[in-house]
């Protein structure tokens, strides 16, 4: 059984188990238009120590590692969907949203097969040095499952989007959740808890103190079968469409789900982008799906996303209209990378040609297995952030079998549409 579970988890997106550990070196180039470099011939990239009792040789790029401030915080057992917001107005420091876990377990403990389960915050003078700020649950959490069981999200959660309020201070937040309905998603071991997950709202006057949103109801429900997102809804993100009218223009959520095994023909379950939109001039909705399609889904077989595209982040083109995503795909060998597409109105998609090697990217992925890295698994859930210098900074996340640890890194690209993105210097 314990097998056949491993097996069904490595194949989930950007779904690892547990913990987490890691520590930082130097910028080291991660160019797929050209040979990696070995970073093992950097002397600064040796002998890191990190958190959750787990080393790697190579840590370049780590910059939020669980563990890295003692015990008794909610996410010592792994971190990730990293949520960066730039210091703005009388914000002055940057700040991470992300969520992760204390321990093997979700709510009522049962066993977790994701990242997910509960939301916190770290502040940071430069983006790069993080220090946790302890919210008012259990852990210095700033957001947990419900404890009634009947509601949506009681089982796990977590926060995926953070909005500034244009008007009154404040944050508006968008999270995910799952319940206790046991659903079966076409692989794996069978009927499963956790899985039936679909989106919630939330708001907060700083940024440490939230309340649910929409008497603690969904914001959007799955579709009924056979359509593509009748498993689940989740990983949200919204956006304005045009960012020159935001309180009065339609706004843009994206989300994925895992199509049903025959979607579309294919026998196994794939993953794909749904999205939809709220005319309401703000990211709260309600909001009505575009499509009864995915709007960017998997390459053909062979491709590196032939089993699908999941998490991903939305900005706005910084070359005139449009808009520009940012995704996580899986390969039929189980590796998850980063990709781009881009759309004029968030409607219709297409994979960036001419960047990586293939449609899509693959822009940037793991370190080599064969390096002693702490993301020499897999990278995910990816964050983009345009410096003042006007470089770009991607956060993301890590992975490695090796102590099955899961962390926060970041790199950064002169442009955007590159694949010459370098880690950035270790820091915990």
């Amino acid at each position: 059984m314990i097998g056949i579970m491993i097996v069904f988890v490595n194949y989930l997106l950007l779904i690892v188990l547990p913990p987490m550990a890691t520590s930082f070196p130097t910028l080291t180039s991660h160019n797929l238009c050209k040979p990696l470099s070995n970073p093992l011939h950097n002397p600064s990239c040796l002998a890191a120590v990190v958190g959750a009792d787990t080393k790697f040789t190579v840590t370049s790029g780590r910059v939020l590692n669980p563990g890295s401030e003692g015990p008794g915080w909610w996410d010592n057992r792994c971190a990730a969907m990293p949520i960066v917001l730039p210091p703005s107005g009388d914000q002055k420091l940057w700040r991470c949203f992300y969520y992760g876990r204390a321990s093997d377990k979700w709510n009522n403990d049962l066993p977790a097969f994701l990242p997910t389960g509960v939301s916190g915050l770290a502040e940071s003078e430069d983006g790069l040095n993080w220090k946790r700020v302890r919210g008012p649950l259990e852990g210095g959490a700033i957001l947990r499952p419900s404890e009634d069981e009947d509601t949506f999200d009681h089982v796990h959660l977590g926060l995926t989007d953070v909005i500034p309020n244009s008007e009154g201070g404040g944050y508006t937040g968008l999270y995910f959740g799952g319940s206790s309905e046991e659903i079966n998603l076409g692989m794996g071991p069978g009927p499963i808890v956790g899985f039936k997950m679909r989106p919630g709202s939330a708001s907060s006057p700083d940024g440490v103190n939230w309340s649910r949103l929409n008497s603690g109801q969904p914001i959007l429900e799955v579709s009924d079968p056979p359509e593509f997102d009748s498993q689940f809804v989740s990983w949200p993100r919204a956006l304005p469409i045009s960012p020159s009218n935001p309180s009065t223009g339609d706004w843009l959520m994206t989300y994925h789900s895992l199509m049903p095994s025959g979607y579309d023909g294919v026998k196994a379950p794939r993953w794909a982008v749904g999205s939809a939109v709220s005319k309401s001039g703000g990211p709260l909705g309600p909001y009505e799906k575009l499509s009864s399609e995915p709007i960017l889904k998997g390459g053909p077989l062979g491709s590196w996303d032939s089993s699908g595209i999941g998490t991903r982040h939305v900005v706005h083109s910084p070359s005139g209209p449009g808009l520009v995503m940012i995704y996580e795909g899986v390969g039929s060998d189980g590796r998850h990378r980063l990709g781009l597409a881009t759309s004029p109105s968030g409607l219709e998609w297409t994979k960036v040609l001419d960047v990586g090697p293939e449609p899509g990217g693959p822009i940037f992925e793991g370190s080599p297995p064969e390096i002693d890295a702490w993301d020499n698994g897999n990278v995910g859930t990816p964050w983009l952030v345009k410096l003042d210098s006007g470089r770009w900074r991607l956060y993301y996340v890590g992975t490695s079998d090796k102590g099955r640890t899961v962390a926060i890194g970041a790199a950064e690209s002169e442009h955007l549409f590159s694949c010459d993105w370098k880690r950035v210097d270790a820091t915990c």
